[in-house]
């Protein structure tokens, strides 16, 4: 697959709930509920995670942190910017990571209380964009949306376009992972009903 949006583009909705319901299992990270959506996500332990917003009604909103990126926006001076990162996303979408309380599945920032991430895609009407503010936010700064926002490294653990299985998994180094050898690996798989 030539980019993250191809591979998202051709994989479908089902199989990414299914792959991320496992990387949850896996990674110990619990599935919350956010104004009538679902939120599964993934988190390594070091500051960098994927979280998939599904209202069930077609749509889908994923969010990544890698804690690395220069789109990594934690500051209040930033709070304009990461707000201006959800510009062009689905109102249903966006009205769901916009004004979060204090104890929500993400953390936020500014007078808006805007989820921090430091990249921003969305299904709509079966096809994947990048938000459009987030683009434009990558192009003032002179970054690549994929590479320098984290994109590509936070959904890699989900293996888009490739096969996605306890086997392939197992040899992936699941210790160094997760914690668990084949037998969790196999277990996670069992856990999210894949």
């Amino acid at each position: 697959m030539s980019t993250v949006l191809d591979a998202l583009t051709a994989t479908p909705v089902a199989e990414l709930e299914r792959r991320a319901r496992v990387l949850a299992e896996l990674s110990r990270t619990p599935e919350a509920a956010l104004g009538g959506a679902r939120v599964v996500g993934w988190e390594n332990g070091a500051g960098d995670n994927a979280a998939w917003v599904l209202p069930g009604d077609g749509t889908v909103l994923v969010l990544v942190l890698d804690h690395e990126s220069e789109l990594t926006l934690y500051v209040e001076d930033e709070s304009e910017a990461q707000l201006r990162m959800y510009s062009g996303v689905p109102e249903g979408l966006r009205s769901l990571v916009l004004g979060l309380p204090d104890e929500s599945v993400f953390l936020a920032l500014g007078p808006e209380s805007a989820a921090v991430a430091s990249g921003v895609a969305f299904l709509r009407d079966g096809v994947w964009s990048l938000s459009p503010g987030f683009l434009a936010l990558c192009a003032e700064r002179g970054l690549d949306p994929l590479v320098d926002s984290g994109l590509n490294f936070c959904l890699s653990e989900y293996l888009l376009g490739r096969e996605f299985s306890v086997q392939v998994l197992s040899g992936r180094d699941p210790e160094a992972r997760w914690g668990v050898d084949a037998a969790g690996v196999a277990a996670a798989f069992r856990a999210a009903g894949a």
